[in-house]
């Protein structure tokens, strides 16, 4: 019987640690593997944060040492009846969402119906999770397509023409704006490895985030507040 070993410890230093993204990631990363007709079982080997969930999941207590001791935990913990093991480690960018059951009743992110295709295609084009693009859009633009700062920064996700332009992209059409919008927190965070980081770039700029070493601004502490509890309360809809 083949297992997957989900190695859960230690990810928040890769993400920031304010909420641990684990509570983030791990429901669609179950779902995924789930959805394997190959796997016998599934194990979560978790660190520095108890994790909420219905998969065997077994502490590691020198998970502080690196996925390497992570991975002898999940091997020792492991049943008499496993004959293999796939090892499952959280990836740098948030994973897509898969169909998972949402808190919400309908399991559906609550995205408006002309919108959706924009999200889902931005969302399969950079690999963010679908929950996290439509966070971004409640807190930046409560979904209004005509939305715009006193910056110009437009559209649902309040994208700045010249930042569309660099990335080859319209930031004037639903479909443009939230595509450039993901392509440049994609960047963000390949720059800066963390998404409270990116978020604060995306919100307060690189520049200033560069300068302060973090969010600059209380308003833009309260944003990545924002967008992160939104983020964890949406986690798994589709």
């Amino acid at each position: 019987m083949v297992y997957a070993i989900v190695l859960a410890a230690g990810a928040s230093s890769r993400y920031g640690a304010s909420p641990p993204k684990q509570r983030v990631l791990l429901p669609d990363v179950l779902a995924a593997l789930r959805q394997s007709e190959s796997l016998g079982g599934i194990l979560v080997v978790t660190g520095a944060h108890e994790l909420e969930t219905d998969a065997d999941a077994v502490f590691c207590p020198e998970w502080e040492r690196g996925p390497g001791a992570s991975l002898r935990c999940g091997l020792a913990a492991l049943p008499e009846d496993a004959d293999a093991a796939v090892v499952v480690r959280a990836p740098r960018i948030p994973a897509l969402a898969v169909p998972v059951r949402s808190p919400a009743a309908t399991g559906r992110c609550p995205i408006p119906a002309r919108f959706r295709p924009a999200f889902v295609h931005a969302a399969r084009d950079t690999g963010f999770q679908l929950s996290m693009l439509v966070a971004v859009a409640q807190v930046e633009s409560r979904f209004r397509a005509d939305a715009r700062s006193g910056a110009d920064a437009r559209g649902l996700l309040q994208v700045l023409p010249s930042t569309a332009a660099s990335l080859r992209v319209s930031a004037d059409t639903p479909a443009g704006n939230v595509l450039a919008g993901a392509l440049y927190l994609k960047l963000l965070l390949e720059r800066y490895s963390r998404t409270d980081l990116a978020l604060a770039a995306y919100n307060a700029g690189p520049t200033a985030v560069d300068r302060a070493g973090g969010a600059p601004w209380g308003e833009t502490l309260t944003y990545v507040a924002n967008v992160e509890q939104r983020w964890t309360r949406l986690a798994g809809c589709r």
